[in-house]
């Protein structure tokens, strides 16, 4: 069970990497955050349809009234953590960019702080501390260096995640409250978020008009987004929440890996071009965004 729960984290973590890369290579020919964002969501909605009437609980809901504002809430806070991602991705490399994630853990440590009213361990203090260290390591590893509209973009894209998270958290709660498994209210969740997020974006065809070869270049961004969801919850799952961060901590270093392997494909033009002491700089920066992703986990859950 262990191991595949972490075989599930590790692929959830990889595909996560590869469809920042395939998104990197959209605002290459396109250039608009909007329209990779608008083909992502029809293309995941018609992926979650046909299997959103097979495991909804549809009339079963307890609270119907506070799931349907939960669903509304976790689509605007997706809609600016994925929106603002891809902008962000026109003044970073994907594999920097993929790393910089990491730092949600300061948006979460100060959500908490508020939310609880609560001061965070020593431990969780320490994994702060080094995920900022390492934020501004890979600032100052290598590549153009981004202006501030690429550092305001990505403080937009953590506070949306990480509301993200909060909300689907609470999507799949309300489901388990009304008698259902955890898996049948992950896989509910998930169908039935990104169903109504593609019926939301549809009337924006009408406006941007996106041809039959913008839809093919946002498919694989869209399916790897999609299937990485679905790992990370089995990896819950079977390992649950804290260890299942952690793994997915690799992301950081799975990206800097492809990065790095790009020019060799022929593909440098996806990524930085970068002299091989400035990737080994890079992978040590998102090592320490892993080790204190990983900080934080364990000593939020009393293990350290």
């Amino acid at each position: 069970m262990m191991t595949t729960g972490i075989l599930c984290g590790l692929a959830a973590a990889l595909l996560n990497s590869f469809g920042y890369l395939f998104g990197a290579r959209f605002l290459l020919h396109y250039k608009s955050p909007v329209r990779l964002l608008v083909c992502s969501c029809i293309l995941m909605m018609v992926m979650s349809l046909p299997f959103l009437f097979f495991v909804f609980p549809f009339g079963s809901i307890m609270h119907p009234g506070a799931y349907a504002l939960t669903v509304l809430f976790w689509i605007c806070a997706y809609c600016l953590g994925q929106g603002c991602f891809f902008l962000a991705l026109r003044f970073f490399e994907a594999s920097r960019l993929s790393s910089l994630l990491g730092l949600k853990i300061i948006v979460l440590a100060v959500l908490f702080i508020f939310i609880s009213r609560q001061n965070l361990k020593a431990g969780q203090w320490v994994a702060v501390v080094l995920a900022a260290a390492a934020a501004m390591g890979f600032n100052w590893s290598g590549g153009a260096k981004p202006d501030p509209r690429g550092w305001l973009a990505v403080a937009l894209v953590l506070i949306g995640y990480s509301f993200c998270d909060i909300t689907e958290t609470k999507m799949i709660q309300l489901i388990m409250e009304s008698g259902f498994s955890v898996t049948r209210g992950t896989l509910a969740a998930n169908f039935l978020a990104y169903s109504v997020l593609g019926v939301i974006a549809l009337p924006f065809l009408t406006v941007l008009k996106p041809s039959r070869k913008q839809f093919v270049l946002a498919f694989p961004n869209a399916l790897f987004w999609l299937a990485s969801q679905f790992l990370l919850m089995a990896c819950f799952a079977f390992v649950l929440p804290v260890f299942g961060n952690v793994i997915l901590a690799t992301r950081g270093i799975f990206s800097v890996v492809l990065g790095a392997l790009l020019p060799l494909v022929g593909l440098s033009r996806f990524d930085s071009k970068l002299s091989r002491k400035e990737w080994l700089r890079r992978g040590f920066w998102a090592l320490l965004m892993a080790l204190a992703i990983a900080v934080y986990s364990f000593s939020h859950a009393g293990m350290l």
